[in-house]
């Protein structure tokens, strides 16, 4: 039998801004929060900042930031990618990955039966999120399904936190104990047991073995 591993009051602002000597502030933020609430408008908007180090200030609009507000990093902190590896895989045809429903497009490795994919996701909504009108796709539900009979045969889920709601006030001593945080957020149960839908291909021509949950689906 097959066997699945599957290795984020308001001040006075213009006084703000007049202290600080600086334009900008975070009503690019709090348009997001707008839009997230009063709006169903799809609405794209362009982040800046990723390769500015840490600390760096920039004379522009957006410039001030408050704590993790306003960075590009927290902006794009709702975003996160993990990857996707099962072992033991004799017949690609008959048996598929499948996450929250999703076929997952994987792609062969150098090691007989063993195939691998990336899964992007939206893992939490704060009010700046890039995607304001996508919910969030936490906890992942993973699934290995046999074409043949429509059913689920094992499987996982994936919590971006601790599913106990465990929050560390430290960062962990050692690799060991970042370790043991990750697996902890891995459950071997949770996914759908029993007859479940086969899941359709999809095609993304950017990146083919990646499935993208914040895209609709494209049928390959």
């Amino acid at each position: 039998m097959e066997r699945a591993i599957f290795a984020s009051a308001r001040v006075n602002e213009s006084e703000q801004r007049r202290q600080q000597k600086v334009d900008g502030g975070d009503e690019e933020e709090k348009a997001a929060a707008f839009i997230a609430d009063e709006m169903s408008t799809p609405v794209v908007a362009y982040i800046a900042g990723f390769s500015a180090p840490p600390g760096k200030t920039m004379g522009h609009a957006g410039a001030i930031i408050s704590g993790s507000s306003g960075t590009a990093r927290y902006v794009d902190s709702s975003l996160e990618r993990v990857q996707v590896q099962i072992s033991g895989l004799s017949d690609p045809e008959r048996y598929l990955v499948a996450c929250n429903g999703r076929h997952v497009p994987l792609a062969a490795t150098s090691h007989a039966g063993t195939w691998v994919a990336g899964v992007r996701y939206k893992a939490w909504a704060p009010y700046s999120a890039l995607h304001p009108m996508i919910d969030i796709h936490s906890p992942l539900v993973f699934d290995v399904i046999d074409t043949w009979s429509g059913r689920s045969i094992g499987g996982c889920r994936y919590h971006v936190v601790h599913p106990g709601g465990r929050n560390y006030e430290v960062s962990p001593v050692n690799g060991e104990e970042a370790e043991g945080r990750r697996l902890s957020r891995f459950e071997p149960r949770g996914h759908s047991p029993g007859p479940v839908g086969v899941p359709v291909k999809e095609r993304n021509t950017r990146f083919p073995h990646t499935l993208d949950l914040r895209a609709p689906i494209m049928p390959a």
